[in-house]
């Protein structure tokens, strides 16, 4: 898939893991992903991605824990990495599979 041109790309699983981090007030360091090293998204992928996650843990009933933020954000970044760019969507795809691993 070609890049285009004069778009910065960041690298998701940096980029991802630091802003999980900052949502959940975990350190870096302690906060495992998935491996996403592959995937690279432009600045405007990643807002999008970020008002997914956003409304995704904002629908959820308090206190979200760690691990369901984190189901959220792969379940985010596998969909936008196959190519999904609705954040209705992202969120929604999230979502349901947070219903189907919580029901394992």
């Amino acid at each position: 898939m070609a890049r285009p041109l004069g778009v910065t790309h960041a690298r998701v699983s940096a980029t991802a893991r630091a802003f999980a981090a900052r949502t959940l007030n975990l350190a870096p360091d302690r906060f495992q992903m998935k491996d996403f090293s592959n995937a690279s998204f432009p600045p405007e992928t990643i807002a999008i991605m970020k008002v997914a996650l956003d409304r995704a843990v904002a629908s959820l009933p308090d206190p979200v824990s760690a691990a369901h933020v984190q189901a959220i954000a792969e379940t985010i970044l596998r969909t936008a990495k196959d190519g999904e760019r609705d954040p209705a969507i992202l969120q929604r795809m999230a979502l349901m599979e947070l219903q189907i691993l919580t029901r394992c």
